[in-house]
Parts: structure tokens; sequence; C-alpha cells
């Protein structure tokens, strides 16, 4: 049993419930952060949909990759991995997975994996 649910774009604990602009994809929880990865709709531009909760409040957003990497990302990510307590990964739509630190969302590696 988890101790979080969700509701479309909510996710509801126990002691918060915290509301985002897009439905809700997955949700990690690693040393009380909850990794949310949000979905985002067909046509949007947002691409940097991996957020960082901790006791109801946005720690963070991902690191956009144009200022880690100084490339542009024009899709969103798809998919979400804990590494270890301090790592996370995150493959865009396009293939490129990058390296989360879990505390910050600063990115930390990336590499292209081929489909």
């Amino acid at each position: 049993m988890s101790d979080y649910k969700l509701s479309e774009n909510k996710l509801i604990t126990y002691n918060f419930q915290i509301e985002f602009k897009h439905k809700i994809n997955k949700v990690e929880l690693i040393n009380d952060i909850y990794l949310v990865m949000l979905e985002i709709p067909k046509g949007s531009k947002e691409v940097d949909n991996l957020y960082g909760v901790k006791n109801g409040k946005i720690l963070w957003r991902i690191q956009s990759v144009g200022e880690a990497f100084n490339i542009p990302q024009n899709t969103p990510y798809i998919s979400l991995k804990i590494l270890n307590s301090e790592k996370a990964q995150v493959t865009s739509f396009f293939g490129m997975r990058y390296t989360v630190e879990i505390l910050s969302g600063r990115l930390l590696e990336k590499e292209s994996v081929g489909w």
C-alpha cells in the first residue's frame, strides 16, 4: 500500500495535496521526496515535466537541458527510473537519457539511447 494516491493532476498524501497543471503520469518516492512526472499534452511546448515535491511544496523543477548541456530539447520526458538514493534517470521521447540529482533536480549526465 502506498502512502499517496493520484487523482488526475493531484498528488494526495496524508499530510498534503498538491495540484499540477497537467495530469500526473508517474510518481516515485525516495528520501521523503516525491518525484512527479507529468503527462504533457500533444502540442504543448512544455518539456521540463519532472518535479521534486517535499512536505507539499515543490522543491525543484528539473533543470533544462539547454542550461545544463547547451542543447535544445523539444520533447518531454516519458520515463523515470530511480538509480539509487541520490540519482534518478529520465528519458525523453527522442531517446536522450539524463541522470538527475534527486535533492536538487540538477542534470548530471546525458547519453543517447538507441530505440
